[in-house]
C-alpha cells in the first residue's frame, strides 16, 4: 500500500537531513507538535543544537541559517519533481517561521538589506545543493515521518546516509 506523503514531511525532512549533514546533533524531527515545549504553534519541527555561541560566530550561525532555510528548499524540490504538488504544498504557512529563525541567526552578521538578500541567497543554494545530494535520505525520512509523525535521534541516524 502506497502511503501519501504530506508537503510538511518533505519540510521538515529537509530541515533534519540538512542539520545532520552540517554536524548538528539532530535530537527530534515532528510533523506534529508532539515533543516540543508548550505553546510552540507550528506544524512541525526539528529539534537539533550547535555550538550555544553560535550567534557570536558567522560560520556557525550561517549553518544554523542554511539548516533553517532547508525546509523551505525541500518543499520546493518535491513540487517541482511534479508541478501538480505545488497546488497540494502548504508551503510551510509560508515559511515565517524559518524566516524569523533565519533573520534572527544571521542579524549579528548582516551590514544592510543588499547584504542581507545576498547571505540567504547564497545559503539557500547551499541547502538546496545539500538537499540534492542527499535527496534519498529526505525521502526516507520524509515517508517515515508520515507514518510515525515523530522521529528522535536514533532514527534520523539510522535513515539518514551522509555521503562523504
Amino acid at each position: 500500500m502506497k502511503i501519501r506523503i504530506p508537503s510538511v514531511a518533505y519540510h521538515e525532512a529537509g530541515h533534519a537531513v540538512v542539520a545532520f549533514v552540517l554536524g548538528m546533533d539532530v535530537e527530534l524531527v515532528s510533523i506534529e507538535t508532539q515533543g516540543f515545549p508548550p505553546g510552540w504553534l507550528l506544524r512541525g519541527g526539528v529539534l537539533a543544537s550547535f555550538n550555544l555561541k553560535g550567534t557570536e560566530n558567522r560560520d556557525e550561525a550561517e549553518r544554523a541559517a542554511t539548516a533553517g532555510l532547508a525546509g523551505e528548499q525541500a518543499e520546493r524540490l518535491w513540487c517541482s519533481q511534479k508541478p501538480w504538488r505545488l497546488a497540494k504544498s502548504t508551503q510551510h504557512v509560508r515559511f515565517s517561521g524559518d524566516h524569523t529563525y533565519v533573520e534572527e541567526m544571521l542579524r549579528p552578521f548582516i551590514k544592510d538589506s543588499a547584504d542581507e538578500r545576498r547571505i540567504i541567497k547564497r545559503l539557500k543554494e547551499a541547502a538546496r545543493s545539500l538537499l540534492a545530494s542527499h535527496w534519498s535520505s529526505v525521502e526516507a525520512l520524509a515517508a517515515k515521518l508520515a507514518t510515525r509523525k515523530v522521529l528522535n535521534g536514533r532514527e534520523i541516524k539510522r535513515l539518514v546516509s551522509v555521503k562523504k
